[in-house]
C-alpha cells in the first residue's frame, strides 16, 4: 500500500470515526502454523450502529487461503416501488453486463453522484439513491434481452385444440419408441 493512499484511508476513518469491531478470534494464519493475528476486519461507526451483527468465520478445509472470511450483516428499510403492469404485457428482461459501455456507465453514476449531498439525507435515502443510481446507470449503458415475453393466450376452437392434444400424444409415443420410421411415424402423421 502506498504512504499517499495510506494516510487518505487513515483520514478517512478518523473524519467518519471508524472504529475496529474486535472479536478474539484469528482472521490471519502463517503457512507454517506457528503464528496467527487478528488482521482482517469490519469497520464502523459505533453512534451509528448501521452493522447488527459482525462474525469471525472458522478455519475450513476447504479455504486455502491464510485468511478466514469476515462477514457483517447491514439492516437497511429501503422502500421499493411497484409499477402497474398490464397483465397481457408484461416483459422480463436480463441484462447482458457482459456487453457493459463501463464508459457510459461510470460517468452517469459520477454525474449523478456529483448533483446529490449525501450529508443532507438519511441513511435509508442515500441507499436507495444509490440504488437508484445503479439501476438507471444500468438502463443507460447495459443492453438488455427479453427472456420473457406475455401476450394474450392461443385461441382456437375446441376441435383443433383435441386434434392438437391427440398429435401431442402420437409425437410422444412415437419420441418414446425411438423415433425410427414406422407405423408411430405415421400415425403422428395421419393425426
Amino acid at each position: 500500500m502506498t504512504d499517499c493512499y495510506k494516510l487518505n484511508v487513515q483520514a478517512f476513518v478518523q473524519e467518519i470515526s471508524l472504529k475496529q469491531s474486535y472479536t478474539e478470534k484469528s482472521t490471519f494464519f502463517h503457512h507454517s502454523g506457528l503464528s496467527c493475528s487478528q488482521i482482517d476486519y469490519i469497520l464502523d461507526n459505533p453512534t451509528s450502529s448501521i452493522i447488527s451483527s459482525y462474525k469471525t468465520h472458522n478455519r475450513c478445509p476447504s479455504n486455502y487461503s491464510s485468511h478466514v472470511p469476515v462477514s457483517a450483516k447491514i439492516e437497511v428499510n429501503a422502500k421499493v416501488k411497484q409499477s402497474l403492469v398490464k397483465p397481457n404485457s408484461a416483459r422480463q428482461f436480463k441484462f447482458q453486463w457482459k456487453d457493459l459501455d463501463s464508459e457510459s456507465f461510470n460517468s452517469f453514476i459520477n454525474e449523478e453522484l456529483s448533483q446529490y449531498n449525501i450529508e443532507k439525507h438519511s441513511l435509508e435515502e442515500n441507499i436507495q439513491f444509490l440504488y437508484n443510481c445503479l439501476k438507471k446507470a444500468a438502463a443507460v449503458a447495459v443492453t438488455s434481452k427479453i427472456i420473457k415475453l406475455k401476450g394474450p393466450k392461443f385461441k382456437a376452437s375446441p376441435t383443433t385444440l383435441s386434434l392438437l392434444q391427440i398429435c401431442k400424444e402420437k409425437y410422444q409415443l412415437w419420441k418414446s419408441n425411438g423415433k425410427h420410421d414406422g407405423h408411430f411415424k405415421s400415425d403422428k402423421i395421419l393425426a
